[in-house]
């Protein structure tokens, strides 16, 4: 949920506005943008929000040749989705965005408003959003009087997909980023190679090599993490690019693991609310119907529950924290946490339809409410709690031609990644535009 942003970063959304511009200046802009053109090309390393809002942004400032690289099978990060063969989808990580009434907001506004008209991004207006006592089945409604809440066509990972097409970005999934170089050869001195991995299980260990970016961005925490050495035996990414102090930061940005479950229900579940807050529940936070969301198939009857902070943080030891997807350990840690959030979420929706059991109608002739289907997903140190040192007032990270660009560089939501982004890709374009100009 969108959250207020600090004076800093409202003074960084303003500077990233795009403001009315004369004829002259739009002559000089788009001769700044052919002389990029020819000679700069960005990779961007993480397909989240943040990747997504700076790749595409880039594209429409003129920037000829962007190419995002991302370890998941599809685009979005933490805001991405989980299908299923019957048509169901889960987003896991991300609820909803808002627009904001502050006076300040115009640049996630303009965001918000073009996924908008662009069909990215749908309202979720047909129910209830609330908090939900586990204990009574007690269920009160959210009064809200302005905005929408808005959640992406198919889900936000399929929002970033069709935006970075729609800009003309090359995308390459599945690509888990294991190092850098810088060129040497005649045609791309000076330049970034980007060296990576398949993330598909079965499909080798060779690495693959692409060239010529001037400029790289760091759009994945993860770059800098040392959790690569246990569970991959691997250096970091980011050490291969000589930014210490960009490391430093990222690595010292503090952050909280979440538990998402997903779920298939027999039936429909009997509740008044379509998402709601948990109150008095050790496991869950949040609990969502899924398959009430724009554009998904409503009778899949997919559910959503994301973890209290304090169940995932004694469920996530260093020790499953390092496990590797795929393995037996892996496997082994998540069914058990996929069985407590299963009853846990069961026990609140069951709460709530004998609380909202009225008239002649009589829960025990219905169907007993039971899961079909359900999977955990673990969100390690994904979400943060603290912004990178260096990054508070620009809103990303820089050292020479290498960015980092994240929520963590901004404020803790989505706002704050694309905020992040947009900011980047701005100073990106100036810096490259005025060394075309030399």
């Amino acid at each position: 949920r969108m959250h207020r942003a600090s004076a800093v970063v409202r003074r960084a959304i303003a500077r990233v506005t795009p403001g009315k511009s004369s004829s002259s200046s739009s002559t000089m802009l788009t001769q700044q943008r052919q002389k990029t053109r020819a000679h700069a090309s960005v990779a961007v390393v993480g397909g989240g929000l943040a990747g997504a809002a700076c790749a595409c942004e880039l594209r429409r400032l003129g920037i000829e040749r962007v190419v995002v690289f991302d370890g998941g099978r599809a685009l979005g990060g933490r805001a991405s989705a989980r299908g299923a063969s019957d048509g169901g989808r889960w987003d896991h990580g991300a609820r909803f965005i808002e627009r904001d009434s502050g006076d300040d907001a115009s640049a996630w506004n303009a965001y918000v408003d073009e996924g908008l008209a662009k069909g990215y991004f749908k309202p979720w207006t047909n129910g209830a959003f609330g908090a939900i006592d586990a204990r009574t089945g007690g269920f009160v409604e959210e009064l809200k009087s302005t905005g929408d809440r808005l959640v992406g066509d198919l889900g936000f990972g399929a929002a970033c997909e069709a935006a970075t097409k729609d800009a003309g970005v090359d995308v390459v999934c599945s690509a888990r980023v294991v190092g850098f170089d810088i060129d040497d050869s005649d045609d791309n001195q000076g330049c970034f190679s980007v060296r990576y991995k398949s993330a598909v299980p079965g499909d080798g260990d060779d690495a693959k090599t692409s060239s010529g970016y001037r400029v790289v961005v760091l759009a994945d925490k993860n770059l800098a993490s040392e959790r690569v050495i246990r569970a991959y035996g691997e250096r970091p990414p980011i050490e291969s690019l000589n930014v210490p102090d960009i490391a430093r930061a990222m690595q010292g940005v503090k952050s909280k693991p979440v538990l998402a479950l997903m779920v298939t229900l027999n039936r429909e579940a009997r509740v008044p609310f379509v998402g709601a807050d948990v109150d008095g529940c050790e496991a869950l936070a949040w609990i969502a119907n899924e398959s009430s969301k724009p554009g998904r198939v409503r009778d899949t009857q997919c559910w959503v529950a994301h973890s209290t902070d304090a169940y995932a943080a004694s469920v996530l030891s260093r020790a499953a924290m390092d496990t590797r997807v795929g393995t037996a350990a892996h496997e082994d840690w998540l069914a058990d946490a996929t069985s407590r959030m299963s009853e846990a979420l069961l026990d609140v929706l069951r709460a709530a339809e004998s609380a909202n059991t009225t008239g002649s109608e009589s829960i025990d002739a219905r169907l007993p409410l039971e899961i079909t289907y359900a999977r955990a997903h673990r969100w390690g140190a994904a979400f943060p709690t603290s912004i990178a040192k260096g990054a508070e007032s620009k809103q990303y990270l820089q050292s020479g031609d290498v960015y980092a660009v994240g929520d963590w560089c901004a404020e803790p939501n989505a706002r704050g990644a694309v905020t992040s982004g947009l900011a980047a890709a701005a100073a990106i374009a100036q810096a490259l535009n005025a060394r075309a100009k030399l």
